[in-house]
């Protein structure tokens, strides 16, 4: 023990009454805390889409309150909330962290249909433009790609990975996307054919459209 050494109490010092204060520093490292995806007040729980809608189309986020609560629109809750959710623990008010970037992206995307609106924290914190000529929109949107083909009669929804990396950690969370039924106009057939004897009187033929509808 300190106190029975000489070098501090010399050869008289009295164990009964020893003691030592110390003021000690503790220095907290940072560390990097991975993105999470927010689940509570609400949760973004699906996302829906018209079949057929065009490129560059923003899917509308429907959200959750609660497990046992039904879907709503996320615009009902909260206007700004345009996509997924992500908390970082190291971002700062200011939008400065350790980490200034939130890359956003799709590891498992079926049929390639559709894109993550991602953005650079440091330049424009979570707004991004959805395309060159959209609204700016919070990153973690999701958007149908060129590559989509979006028909409900043939798919009526997709389920998708999306990850969120900040650089250094990433997340991930499984999407459901629903795709919304509109009615699809009748076809006539690319070609056609009808034959009638000549002089024959009061002949005539059938030409049949088609509908892509289900229901149709």
């Amino acid at each position: 023990q300190v106190c029975d050494d000489p070098k501090f109490f010399g050869e008289s010092a009295d164990q009964a009454i020893c003691s030592v204060v110390a003021n000690v520093t503790v220095t907290i490292l940072n560390l990097n805390d991975p993105p999470m995806f927010r689940t509570m007040p609400y949760e973004v729980s699906s996302f829906r889409v018209e079949e057929n809608s065009p490129p560059g189309t923003l899917l509308i986020p429907y959200c959750r309150t609660g497990s046992a609560q039904p879907e709503q629109p996320c615009a009902d809750i909260d206007s700004e909330i345009t996509g997924l959710v992500v908390d970082d623990l190291d971002l700062e008010p200011d939008g400065d962290s350790d980490t200034n970037i939130m890359i956003y992206s799709i590891t498992r995307n079926d049929e390639d249909a559709f894109q993550a609106v991602s953005c650079d924290r440091a330049r424009n914190l979570d707004k991004c433009l959805a395309h060159e000529s959209g609204p700016m929109v919070a990153a973690g949107a999701l958007k149908v790609s060129a590559l989509a083909n979006l028909n409900f009669e043939q798919d009526a929804s997709y389920s998708i990975t999306v990850q969120v990396s900040d650089g250094k950690a990433a997340a991930k969370r499984d999407v459901d996307i629903i795709i919304l039924d509109v009615n699809d106009p009748p076809r006539w057939p690319d070609k056609f054919t009808l034959r009638f004897a000549e002089n024959a009187l009061h002949q005539g033929g059938m030409i049949y459209a088609t509908d892509d509808d289900a229901n149709a």
